[in-house]
């Protein structure tokens, strides 16, 4: 038998090693985003405005998405699935344009739906777990709900929400809790709405919950707690669970003065995955800001950013 130096054995060795754990090269993340829906309807340009992150008080926007990609009126709000696709909600358009990636400045919708007949003013969609679409025609105080897959063309809504108890009045902001429960801003009852899952027309809420002036967007921390947007006074009150009738704000956070004058008009909030709260405010001392806050939340909460001179923003989504 011949025999093997132990030179020769080690390279043996270190070769099989290899092939039974090879060495896989992962390629790392997409670069984040920050997009920030205008529908100028107080100030600025109508459109997307893209910006990477992380963002400071001195981001400029990389690019805009506007009618040469494809969304034509007033862009006024946004999604993200898991596939990180780019919801645009067109209220002037009755329609939601899907953007695939890579989203660059020359991007245009991989898929349009609509126009979806009867509706008026489109102000607000999300995506629940099963990658559903819920969209708010606020005028009609209706609900709509759109399954996968998405095609061009005018969709056929899985479910129409207009009646409920207590009645939608002028809903805006949807969200769901990790359970899958549906909270709605119901916001000429100044009022937010808890539904328990099976959801249908007609459904009863089992929870009704004060919030103070306009209820605008819903969003939770990472202790479940629900943070709620007052367009009327710019506040952001928070909720502690249980949701249950009766409960009131634990605290609120105040507006920020910004470009020298108070900011007010708080729209959809939404919080990134370390939990920081984003807030887009209509006005301020000169055009409307993006103001960003970090945990944990109290009534004394101001500000780690705030990004001015954005234009009327109404909301934010974070994606690649």
């Amino acid at each position: 038998m011949k025999r093997l130096s132990i030179a020769a054995l080690l390279v043996i060795l270190a070769a099989a090693g290899c092939a039974k754990n090879p060495v896989i090269s992962i390629p790392p993340p997409p670069p984040a985003r920050t997009y920030v829906s205008n529908p100028a309807f107080v100030s600025g340009t109508a459109g997307v405005q893209v910006y990477q992150m992380p963002l400071t008080a001195s981001s400029t926007p990389a690019f805009t998405l506007g009618p040469a990609n494809g969304i034509p009126l007033s862009p006024s709000a946004l999604a993200v699935d898991k596939a990180h696709n780019l919801y645009v909600l067109d209220d002037g358009a009755s329609s939601i344009f899907i953007f695939s990636q890579p989203i660059s400045a020359t991007s245009t919708p991989a898929v349009t739906l609509g126009p979806i007949p009867g509706t008026a003013n489109d102000t607000f969609i999300t995506l629940d777990a099963a990658g559903d679409i819920w969209m708010s025609s606020s005028a009609t105080s209706t609900i709509y709900e759109f399954s996968p897959p998405f095609a061009t063309g005018v969709p056929a809504p899985a479910l129409v929400i207009n009646t409920t108890v207590p009645a939608l009045n002028n809903q805006t902001g949807i969200t769901f809790d990790t359970t899958g429960r549906m909270f709605v801003a119901n916001q000429l009852a100044g009022q937010v709405l808890v539904f328990n899952p099976p959801f249908a027309n007609g459904m009863a809420a089992i929870a009704t919950i004060t919030s103070p002036g306009f209820p605008e967007g819903v969003a939770f921390d990472v202790k479940d707690q629900m943070y709620v947007s007052d367009f009327t006074t710019g506040n952001v009150y928070a909720f502690k669970p249980p949701f249950a009738t009766g409960i009131t704000p634990a605290f609120h956070i105040a507006p920020p003065v910004v470009s020298g004058g108070t900011s007010g008009e708080a729209t959809f909030i939404a919080t990134d995955s370390s939990f920081n709260l984003y807030v887009p405010y209509g006005v301020d001392g000169a055009h409307g800001n993006l103001s960003v806050f970090a945990p944990p939340f109290s009534g004394a909460s101001t500000p780690v950013l705030s990004l001015p001179g954005i234009g009327n923003p109404s909301n934010i989504a974070i994606g690649p």
